[in-house]
Parts: C-alpha cells; structure tokens; sequence
C-alpha cells in the first residue's frame, strides 16, 4: 500500500522538477526573462499549500485535507512551470505559421468557420452561453480536485493530473512545432492587437522577451488543450454518477465554444482529443503495469486454502 502512494507521487514530482529543469536551463541560454517580483505571491500560495499538507498530514492528520493540498500544488508548480516552456518554446519556434494549412483542412473537412462564428454572433444568447462554458475550464479543474479529495479519489485525482500534465507538455511541443495564430486571427475576426494574438506574434518576432505570468495568455491554438480538458474532466466526473450527464452536457459546449472564444480551427480541435485520449490511455496502461508488476502480498497464516477453479 504505502509502494502504491509513494511511485505516483515520485513519479508526478519527477516530472515537475524535469520541466522546471528545462526552464531553467532555457532561460539560462536564451534572452527570454520574467517579471520575478509578481511571482510573490505565488511563491506564498505555493509554500501556504504545502504548509497546509505538512499540518494536515503529521501534527492533524486528516487524509481528505492532506490529499487536497498536495494535488492543489501539484498543478500549482506544474502550470506555472509548463506555463514558462509554453512562452520560450513559441518563441524559440523557427517554423512558419500553419495556419493555410489547417485551414485547408477545415475546409476538406466541409467546416466553413467564418459561417459558424457568424450564426453564433447572430444568437446573443448562445454566444454568452459558449462564453461561459469555454470560461469553466478552471472552476471544473478545481471542483474535480475538490470532489477527489473530499471523496478521497485517489485514482481519479490521478487520473485529472496524469491527463491535464500529459496533453499539455505534447500540446506545448506541438504548437512550437507546428505554429499558427489561430483561426479567429487567419480569418480576420480578432485584430493583431488582442492581447493572446499580440503575445504570440510578439514573441514570435522577438519583440517579447520579458513576459509576465500574472498577465498569462494560452499561445498554442494547434492542438487545442481546451478540447482536451472537455473530454479529461467528463472522464474524471465518470467517477461520480450524479456528474456524468452534467459533465457531458457543459463540456459538449465547452467543445463548441472552443471554435468561437478559442479562436481554434475545427482541427485543433480533433488533435486536442485525440491527444488526450492516447494520454489517458498511455496512463491506464502503465498504471496497470504498475500493480501487476508489484510483488503478491503475503497471505495470513490462518488464512483458509484457496480451492483449485475459484476465481
């Protein structure tokens, strides 16, 4: 049992520390720097979670409370940590823009973006209603980490980082890889000065070089990691009966809303889940090969003989 808590853990650490590693190492040999003084405060909200697992784990120990501030620095340190790859690598990027490209294939596909933005803008109504649901991606991560650490979910709150961790370092590579402003840019339907576009362009052209995390923007449009949080957080809420058909139902417009407040091609989109499911799938099998590998526990002496056939 205590094998089965502790690799998990090593093994998600590992992996914070390699790209908080690799960050390092980048902003070591590129120009690229950040504002450090407004990482204050989440250097305290980083040192309060773990304060907070140490009380709750060794002088009060209360399992639910332990397991919501160690999952809650988890992503803390991952997605500030990932977040600094994302800027350098799209900086660093030497490929063009893709975007005629994937473009090309939305219309092979027979999706005429330009023609779906404009029916949404035509029904206010729908269009705040895919705002919202586009804007729940954080309040989902954090109810899902709240709900596995009230429920005590180990396997699912495993599974909500294994996914979330996952497809975004392979979103983060493969939009530094292939590149594009988005569909919502290629079409004309945001200016270069929005703030997401004026980043990326910016950094692309080396005019950014000093950026600032509490000013955050998500730069990679291919593949869309919005897409594959909608399908991540319906398989996690899986777990809880009661949350399946609302999780389906906010996340189905999440996946909608992603083509008109995400500015992302319907292909983005495609790549986006695909990416996670190969994940999630990736992490059930080595998570499998985990328990087998582990050694059989030792039955009890006065424990009754196991009959030939029993299953």
């Amino acid at each position: 049992m205590h094998c089965a808590r502790i690799l998990p853990n090593a093994a998600d650490t590992l992996l914070i520390f390699g790209v908080a590693v690799a960050d390092g190492v980048l902003l070591w040999l590129t120009p690229w720097t950040i504002v450090w003084r407004n990482e204050i405060g989440v250097a305290i909200g980083i040192l309060l979670l773990a304060g907070i697992g140490v009380v709750y784990r060794y002088l009060r120990p209360t399992p639910a409370l332990t397991d919501l501030a160690t999952d809650g620095l988890r992503f803390v340190l991952f997605t500030n940590f990932a977040a600094i790859l994302s800027y350098i690598l799209t900086g660093l990027s030497p490929f063009p823009l893709h975007d005629a490209g994937l473009n090309r294939l939305d219309m092979a596909l027979g999706f005429d973006w330009v023609a779906y933005n404009t029916g949404v803008a035509a029904h206010p109504g729908w269009s705040v209603l895919l705002s919202v649901a586009y804007a729940s991606a954080l309040p989902q991560l954090l109810g899902l980490v709240i709900l596995c650490a009230h429920r005590r979910d180990r396997q699912g709150a495993r599974e909500l980082f294994h996914g979330f961790a996952g497809a975004g370092l392979l979103v983060i590579v493969l939009g530094a890889l292939f590149p594009a402003a988005g569909a919502a840019f290629s079409h004309q339907w945001v200016a270069a000065t929005s703030e997401p576009v004026h980043q990326y362009l910016a950094l692309r052209s080396g005019r950014l070089q000093v950026f600032d995390l509490a000013k955050i923007q998500g730069l990679v449009w291919f593949p869309s990691f919005h897409a594959g949080l909608a399908c991540l957080y319906v398989w996690v809420a899986r777990r809880t009966r009661r949350l399946i058909i609302p999780a389906f139902m906010l996340n189905s417009l999440m996946l909608a809303a992603c083509l008109v407040d995400g500015g992302h091609y319907l292909v983005d989109l495609i790549a986006g889940v695909g990416i996670m499911a190969v994940v999630l799938w990736v992490s059930r099998c080595l998570e499998g090969f985990g328990v087998s590998a582990r050694p059989a526990l030792p039955r009890p002496a006065n424990a009754a003989p196991q009959r030939a056939g029993n299953a």
